[in-house]
């Protein structure tokens, strides 16, 4: 496992590289040797951040590199571009942040390049084309 330090009172990895990740309860680090007293600990589980699914209905496809998506409540215009080249590890995404190449959207490699808030005309655009879907799928 390697050694393991507190830093603000968590306990990290100390890789040989220098650069430290905090414990987890993966595999690989339910158990450590606490650095002061040398006794053998198990890992605190560190609950993960769930952040809420969106709907199907939070989401209308324009084409392969608009959409619109409902974000904490808002309508936004999203336009999306594929990765760069040549291939960087991360990319800055309107929606997300920061994100690895390998968590692109839909396995296209795309990601949000912008988010723009949409105004009335389009919500009622989007609206219609919900009602559109519901009623598809709701007709017997």
């Amino acid at each position: 496992m390697g050694h393991v330090e507190i830093i603000d009172g968590g306990f990290y990895r100390k890789s040989y590289r220098g650069y430290g990740s905090q414990l987890d309860t993966n595999h690989r680090d339910r158990f450590y040797i606490h650095p002061e007293t040398g006794i053998l600990c198990a890992s605190e589980k560190v609950p993960r951040k769930q952040k809420p699914k969106q709907e199907q209905t939070d989401i209308v496809i324009i084409d392969n590199y608009h959409q619109y998506q409902k974000l904490n409540k808002i309508w936004y215009l999203i336009t999306f571009e594929d990765l760069p080249w040549p291939p960087t590890h991360y990319v800055k995404d309107a929606v997300k942040g920061v994100i690895h190449r390998s968590v692109a959207y839909t396995g296209r490699m795309i990601y949000a390049v912008s988010k723009q808030q949409c105004n009335k005309k389009e919500i009622r655009f989007i609206l219609n084309q919900l009602s559109k879907i519901s009623i598809f799928h709701f007709v017997p």
